[in-house]
């Protein structure tokens, strides 16, 4: 007697376990696609957050966008706000002019509900570090950083948690 489509016992045990695996990685795949799906959710999540944040900001500070002073961006990271240095300080200086530590409190008072790391990234203009101020600053790098520090500490005395703050020269 000739059955089509008969296999041996070991072709079927084969095939046996071959399936097997396959719903096993089935599952793993799934699984793995599920997790995927929560991650993009989280995600998703978060960046409505950042732009809610924002939109708080936007309102905060709206004076002050209006005459450009602050620029706001949404990044994948987290949201980018950018104050110019002019706004902050005069050319060579590291001290907060008054415009600017008026800014800055009225930030600090918006951020105070961020639970995120704040970055601040000090920067300077392209003129040279000057002779009367090359012994307090050898270089712009360092006069970069100085403003930064100056950004930090005027933020965690207006209540920003100073283990939230960081600062950067660039």
């Amino acid at each position: 007697l000739v059955l089509a489509g008969c296999v041996s016992k070991e072709q079927y045990a084969a095939l046996e376990k071959e399936n097997a695996d396959l719903r096993i990685e089935n599952k793993q795949l799934t699984e793995g696609s599920l997790f995927l799906a929560g991650q993009l959710l989280d995600s998703d999540r978060e960046t409505a957050v950042l732009e809610q944040q924002q939109a708080a900001l936007t309102d905060e500070v709206a004076r002050w966008a209006a005459v450009g002073a602050v620029k706001m961006e949404l990044l994948r990271n987290g949201l980018q706000i950018t104050l110019p240095n002019e706004v902050l300080f005069a050319t060579g200086s590291a001290d907060l002019k008054l415009d600017g530590q008026t800014l800055l409190k009225e930030l600090v008072g918006a951020l105070q509900q961020v639970p995120y790391q704040i970055v601040v990234v000090g920067h300077t203009d392209n003129v040279p570090i000057g002779p009367g101020l090359v012994k307090r600053y050898p270089t712009n790098w360092e006069l970069a950083g100085a403003r930064a520090a100056s950004v930090v500490r005027l933020m965690a005395s207006a209540g920003i948690p100073p283990d939230q703050l960081l600062a950067i020269s660039m």
